[in-house]
């Protein structure tokens, strides 16, 4: 008897292809480029949306639907008609975005023009954009010299806003700076225990509202984290390592090649993985709407819940034979050893308190080629 997931998935795949040539316009298609070093020139235009990621990437092109990026370091200098979703270390974005930005990562720098909301998270956040609707903010420095048309929130550290804001500016800050240039339409409200630092020719429309923040016991905030922290690491932990287990005993083989093609191709598994994060979606809804109708969707949706969560584990797995291969070499042919460090490693990150989703989300994105690969036929030499 064949297998069953192995039908299910050509099915999938044949069933994708099919919407795709002949319900979905040309218009709506996906452009994909992954490697290491990708520039995209300005004398070309990207007909649809796009998805792109490695080590260096610059978009020149216009692009004529969304952007779906990931990288370490990620330049976009061009007009866009849709939403920019990007995570990276480094992100650089200027030009004309008409819809939504989307950003995680650790530098972050904009300019330009947003035509719709701006919703980003960083270390180190420099904006000179003009902004049509509102803006979302994370991080620990975030300086604004751009403008919104309507709110401003922010939650970090320190903040020196030195524009435009429509409406109103509400912030949890240490520091918080409001310079000679600042022109908000509408009241500041921000929680700290220092008081702002407001440029006597700064212009702000309604009243400025400090909160204090409640004084608490460094004992018991610090309790609160590691009870946190610990309920979330055991619950991933048990049962991540329950399959992880059962994925490592039944089909050792194929997790070694997946994995291995995990670590020797890593920025092309980011971009497959956001492939697969991307489409499925979008073809569960889609069947919703089609003579096979929602039975075939939900089976989709529910494959895909379970791919999310393999494929983390998958990238606990790897994480192990690392750690084991190189620093403990007498393990070194112990598939438990190693899944139970790579598990355990895992959870650990997932567990941090606020860092914790943005490993989550790379583990994610690499951990889905990794099912990929798995899925793919071995090949003999």
């Amino acid at each position: 008897m064949k297998n069953p997931i192995k039908i299910f998935l050509t099915f999938f795949l044949i069933l994708f292809s099919f919407l795709f040539l002949f319900r979905i316009r040309p218009a709506n298609a996906f452009t994909v480029r992954t490697g290491d070093n990708l520039v995209l020139p300005q004398n070309r235009t990207i007909e649809g949306s796009l998805i792109i990621s490695g080590q260096h990437v610059t978009v020149n092109s216009p692009v004529k639907g969304d952007i779906y990026c990931a990288g370490q370091t990620v330049e976009i200098n061009s007009n866009v008609d849709g939403d920019i979703i990007c995570a990276g270390q480094n992100i650089i974005v200027n030009g004309q975005i008409d819809g939504n930005l989307r950003i995680a990562g650790q530098t972050l720098s904009f300019g330009g023009t947003v035509g719709r909301n701006v919703t980003v998270a960083g270390q180190s956040i420099n904006s000179n954009l003009a902004v049509g609707g509102e803006m979302l903010v994370a991080g620990q420095q975030f300086s604004m010299n751009g403008s919104t048309a309507g709110d401003l929130r922010y939650f970090g550290e320190n903040a020196n806003v030195n524009g435009e804001v429509g409406r109103n500016f509400d912030t949890y800050v240490e520091h918080l700076s409001i310079g000679s240039q600042a022109d908000i339409k509408g009241k500041v409200t921000y929680e700290s225990a220092n008081k702002a630092n407001v440029d006597r020719n700064a212009k702000i429309a309604g009243a400025i509202k400090q909160n204090i923040p409640h004084e608490k016991s460094p004992i018991t905030r610090r309790q609160r984290e590691t009870d946190q922290i610990g309920r979330n690491f055991l619950g991933s932990f048990v049962i991540g390592l329950a399959i992880a287990l059962i994925l490592s005993l039944l089909w050792p083989l194929k997790i070694i090649k997946a994995t291995d093609d995990m670590r020797v191709n890593f920025w092309k598994s980011l971009g497959i993985g956001l492939v697969v994060s991307i489409i499925a979606p979008v073809v569960a809804f889609a069947l919703i709407f089609t003579i096979i109708g929602i039975p075939v969707s939900v089976l989709i949706i529910v494959a895909y819940i379970i791919a999310l969560y393999v494929s983390r584990i998958l990238v606990g797995i790897l994480i192990g034979r690392i750690i084991v291969d190189n620093y403990w070499p007498g393990q070194k042919n112990s598939i438990l050893t190693k899944t139970l460090i790579g598990v355990v490693v895992v959870s650990l990150l997932f567990a941090i308190p606020f860092l914790g989703w943005l490993f989550s989300f790379l583990a994610v994105l690499w951990g889905l080629a990794g099912i990929y690969y798995f899925f793919r036929p071995l090949t003999t030499e």
